[in-house]
């Protein structure tokens, strides 16, 4: 039987020591891997949390002279520059306020009878129409609480006559002289508007960067593929579905 192998101490010691080191440089490898990997993902939630905020001001940015129009108008009204009572007054009024508003696709006054004059905004003309709300339910709520605002106010979400026309978001500020209540001027904002919007909005990200605006958790309000509207049936929601959109990255939130 062939004698058992023996290994000198020095050898035993290089190679505790070695087993030793290759252990540390190991730990200090997966520490500093580990680190690393928690620095980049803390960057890239920093830099994600920035876009969004950036991005929301932009938004802002977009839809904040609507409410400044609303409020400007309002205050003619107070001073009594303007006469909600004289209606020609009132068309030329809208009329030019529309003009300098181009995210607004219907700028509406709501007498408190709910009879309104709209001003629309088609193929680059600007459309007068008379309307009688007064009975639709929906409208009484809303003037109910428009009364009840201080200034421009966002309002819900609403839907357009034809299910093929979208839907919209509107700005509403009542109008008051002397403490009596002279109706409310209403704007809608077009959801096919607001998705151009956020369509360059995106192409500003660079690669492939895209925006969209979400309302609630399941419901797209913009989005680049919305540009042109979204038709729906009749009894359908207002706004897609995050999976009826065509984008994987909405269909798996």
């Amino acid at each position: 039987m062939a004698p058992p192998r023996t290994y000198s101490i020095t050898v035993t010691l290089a190679f505790a020591i070695g087993t030793l080191v290759a252990v540390g440089v190991l730990a200090v490898l997966a520490l500093g891997l580990q680190s690393a990997q928690k620095n980049t993902l803390e960057l890239i939630r920093d830099q994600a949390a920035l876009i969004l905020v950036s991005q929301g001001a932009l938004v802002d940015q977009n839809l904040d002279p609507v409410q400044r129009q609303l409020g400007y108008l309002a205050r003619l009204v107070a001073s009594g520059r303007l006469d909600p009572a004289n209606r020609d007054q009132m068309i030329d009024t809208l009329t030019g306020a529309l003009a300098g508003v181009s995210q607004v696709t219907l700028l509406s006054f709501v007498q408190p009878d709910l009879s309104v004059l709209s001003i629309s905004r088609e193929d680059g003309s600007a459309l007068v129409l008379q309307e009688d709300w007064s009975r639709i339910p929906e409208a009484q709520h809303s003037m109910a609480d428009i009364r009840s605002a201080t200034g421009p106010v966002w309002g819900e979400l609403v839907g357009a006559p034809s299910s093929s026309a979208g839907a919209f978001i509107n700005a509403r500020v009542p109008l008051m002289r002397d403490g009596q209540f002279n109706g409310a001027l209403v704007a809608l904002v077009s959801t096919a508007q607001l998705s151009r919007f956020v369509e360059r909005l995106g192409a500003g990200l660079g690669g492939n960067g895209r925006a969209f605006i979400l309302y609630g958790p399941d419901r797209v309000l913009a989005h680049p593929a919305l540009r042109d509207g979204f038709r729906r049936a009749d009894d359908a929601p207002l706004l897609p579905a995050l999976d009826e959109v065509g984008d994987q990255v909405l269909a798996a939130i």
